[in-house]
């Protein structure tokens, strides 16, 4: 009987030391650690995307997440896992921003976060025709702070944490001071003002619809 027994403890030994370790491993599998990004934010307090993805299905649709590298007349370069992807353009292309506006594929900079879909090209199964782009980094919104750094078409706007934002002004953009409307150079530096425009959360600028300045 004593042999028995021994003989069965030496059993579930050898199944501890064989079988178990293989059954945790699969339970607690090694974490994939993914590639480090190839693109430099602007500003430190900007990140990159934390979710980057690219899928193409059998029909040839793909879709990916990812940050623009290079913006060519008809090209948009992109990173995606590290896997360089290229997006033809053409007059069929949308762009929208992170709300869903309608915007110009002009918008788009070096760094922002994009998302596509399309079909991958005949001639490179890494490029892709690009039917419709969203730029996570454009955002339509009002922004408010204290001008300065004035220039002959612009000013840098300080936010209450500190930020900036660069602000770009055109010919079209309302202005008003108190109230009044009123033209770009009735702007002080020291003015408070609230910014209606779109705003690039990658390089912190804005290309200003309207500018409404108080004079403290």
């Amino acid at each position: 009987m004593k042999k028995i027994i021994a003989y069965g403890a030496g059993i579930i030994a050898a199944f501890s030391i064989l079988i178990l370790p293989a059954v945790f491993a699969q339970n607690y599998p090694t974490p994939f650690t993914p590639p480090a990004a190839t693109s430099t934010p602007i500003s430190s307090t900007v990140a990159l995307p934390t979710i980057q993805n690219f899928h193409v299905q059998n029909s040839g649709f793909a879709y990916a997440r990812g940050v623009v590298t290079d913006i060519g007349s008809s090209t948009i370069s992109m990173t995606s896992w590290g896997m360089p992807i290229s997006l033809n353009l053409s007059s069929s292309t949308i762009l929208v921003r992170q709300l869903g506006e309608f915007g110009a594929l002009s918008e788009i900079k070096t760094g922002d976060d994009i998302r596509f879909y399309g079909f991958v090209s005949n001639t490179n199964p890494l490029a892709v025709d690009a039917q419709r782009i969203r730029d996570l980094s454009l955002l339509e919104t009002t922004i408010s702070g204290v001008i300065s750094n004035l220039g002959s078409n612009g000013f840098t706007l300080i936010l209450s944490n500190g930020a900036q934002a660069n602000v770009t002004v055109y010919s079209n953009t309302s202005i008003a001071v108190n109230g009044t409307t009123t033209s770009f150079s009735s702007l002080r530096n020291g003015y408070r003002a609230s910014v209606f425009g779109i705003l690039n959360k990658n390089d912190r600028s804005d290309i200003a619809y309207s500018v409404k300045a108080f004079n403290p």
